[in-house]
């Protein structure tokens, strides 16, 4: 049914692979750009079809994507997409949905989460150099988990390609490190190797038994924002015994306004795995061009076939001097998501003023993503898994008539 049978085999034997040629690393310069506040016949006719595609099949898809999953989980081709579609079955069966929360680094990404959740409980690092992505679920105990070497020393020498240098192990490094060699940094970028310099045997002391590790509740700020350690943290497993999630993961993203490959690759695999996508945008640089950018590059990633699962956020309304500031921040970036064909519910939140007590529309944010949960979500990411699945169908019959085309010129 959905034409990869006739396929499997020709590319099991010659295992072409499809690559996304964009990438996140082009958005990393914030800069504001201008959007037309009016809608050309085209962008309606585009948003119309937009709209049309959004509908969602009431109809229970479960088998019809578990045989899609069959067909092509024994070719080596398209493993993170085949991940992420067993991924959310097995949340749906455990009926829990995942939220990612995505934005450019200093959005209010963490304290937007903390007013969902009611209290200050995330601690985001100001360095986008040693931030960890955050995971928050229900449960009681938390846990980090740790870079391997592999990553930390990737890293290492991502931060000195600008100088020329590149290391061959992270104790060769330290052996070489010198003033000169880090005066050539910038500031962030010294704490991270000032972090390496200070704590590696620490570090190798800790992954000797493992990468993962319980930490308490008075360590997370620690883990969390302290560059000293944060710089040695992948992942922060943030367990909290509220209701509220016990159907639900949310992950903190990592900060777009970083030069990091592995906050790109970080931030893809959470990107293609969320069920539902929470976007924030800061009041006072509202939809920047890389905002613009990087939805763009979702849609790209086939990740925004349901405009249901994707909510867009304007924090720190609170910054508006007037009513006629918010109505004009609000039409600015409603106009240029209709510029990208997306019409989603756009909410205007203040995060200060809702962990004061007054709520405002972070009610109607809470209430939306509850009803998403327990009402929408089961069919919305059914009808995104077929999408996937179509995709890779369309990319093995790509595969297939070149394969057919080369055997042609071979003849």
């Amino acid at each position: 049914h959905l034409s990869i049978r006739r396929q499997r085999q020709m590319c099991i034997r010659d295992s072409y692979y499809i690559h996304i040629d964009d990438s996140l690393d082009k958005l990393i310069d914030r800069k504001e750009i201008t959007f037309d506040l009016s809608q050309t016949e085209e962008q309606q006719e585009n948003h119309a079809q937009a709209q049309a595609q959004s509908t969602v099949v009431k109809e229970d898809q479960t088998s019809k994507i578990k045989q899609g999953l069959s067909l092509i989980e024994q070719i080596p081709l398209f493993e993170q997409t085949k991940q992420d579609i067993a991924n959310t079955i097995k949340r749906m069966d455990n009926k829990v949905v995942k939220i990612g929360v995505f934005g450019t680094f200093s959005a209010g990404k963490s304290s937007l989460i903390n007013a969902l959740l009611g209290d200050n409980y995330l601690v985001s690092s100001p360095n986008p150099t040693t931030a960890a992505m955050t995971e928050i679920s229900y449960g009681e105990d938390s846990e980090i988990t740790l870079k391997s070497e592999a990553q930390l020393l990737e890293e290492l020498n991502s931060v000195y390609e600008v100088t020329g240098q590149s290391f061959e192990t992270i104790p060769s490094y330290i052996e070489s490190i010198s003033d000169k060699l880090k005066g050539q940094l910038e500031k962030n970028q010294l704490a991270f190797v000032n972090a390496i310099e200070k704590h590696y045997n620490d570090y190798q002391t800790k992954i000797a038994s493992g990468l993962t590790h319980k930490i308490a509740k008075d360590e997370i700020r620690k883990w969390s924002a302290e560059d000293e350690y944060a710089t040695f943290v992948n992942t922060v497993h943030l367990k909290l015994p509220l209701p509220w999630l016990e159907d639900k993961i949310i992950v903190d993203s990592l900060g777009l306004h970083s030069n990091n490959q592995r906050h790109t690759n970080e931030t893809e695999k959470v990107l293609t795995s969320s069920d539902l996508i929470l976007y924030v945008s800061y009041f006072n640089h509202a939809f920047t061009d890389n905002d613009k950018k990087f939805i763009e590059h979702m849609k790209d990633m086939n990740q925004l076939n349901s405009n249901q699962a994707f909510k867009m956020v304007i924090n720190a309304v609170d910054l508006a001097e007037n009513n006629d500031d918010l109505t004009a921040v609000y039409d600015y970036v409603r106009s240029a998501l209709l510029q990208v064909n997306m019409d989603p519910t756009i909410y205007s939140v203040s995060s200060r003023a809702s962990l004061k007590g007054n709520d405002g529309e972070m009610k109607s944010l809470r209430d939306d993503i509850e009803h998403f949960t327990v009402v929408e979500s089961k069919y919305i990411l059914q009808d995104q898994m077929l999408n996937q699945l179509h995709h890779v169908s369309n990319a093995y019959a790509v595969s297939y008539t070149h394969l057919r085309a080369h055997e042609t010129r071979g003849n």
